[in-house]
């Protein structure tokens, strides 16, 4: 499982580097985003169908490739009391 911190959301949802999505879709891994002191859990299949938007800019690099962000709705963890 990989992890992936958000500092921020918009429009309600989680933006994950496309570089980042495609590694996990294609290893089948799943991705813990975190957000403040919550967390979202995203299966492989769940990065591949339940994508929001794409962004139409292309942003830095991670990997060494230039990404695009996709966004998915957020949806953290119940967390037990």
């Amino acid at each position: 499982m990989e992890e992936f911190r958000i500092h921020k959301l918009w429009q309600g949802c989680a933006d994950v580097p496309s570089t980042r999505a495609e590694r996990c879709i294609k290893n089948n891994e799943d991705l813990l985003v975190k957000f403040g002191d919550d967390s979202m859990l995203l299966t492989a299949k769940d990065l591949s169908e339940k994508r929001k938007y794409v962004s139409k800019q292309t942003y830095g690099e991670e990997d060494g490739k230039p990404y695009k962000l996709w966004g998915y709705p957020w949806k953290p963890i119940k967390q037990e009391a």
